[in-house]
């Protein structure tokens, strides 16, 4: 199942609610920080998959250092997220 927020504060209040595997993140959200919220959801669930889907190529040591499972770089393809999929940090528990 996906789910979309348009705030990170209703994405945090989610995964506080429900088990989530994996969360897609930009790294530029609207008045905040998708390295931050990153940091808040794996507070909350230490097993999120985060993988982050931007623009923004300067962000990529950020990620890296708070250990996410993926970092893809705008445009996007089936093909580029299938991959970061079968490469996920931590297996989805069925």
């Amino acid at each position: 199942q996906v789910y979309g927020f348009q705030t990170g504060k209703e994405s945090l209040e989610f995964v506080e609610a429900n088990r989530v595997d994996v969360a897609f993140l930009d790294v530029e959200l609207f008045g905040e920080s998708g390295i931050d919220l990153a940091g808040k959801l794996s507070a909350v669930n230490p097993t999120i998959n985060v993988i982050f889907l931007t623009g923004h190529s300067e962000y990529t040591f950020d990620a890296l250092q708070m250990h996410c499972s993926g970092y893809l770089l705008k445009p996007l393809t089936p093909e580029k997220v299938l991959h970061e999929m079968s490469h996920l940090r931590f297996p989805i528990q069925g």
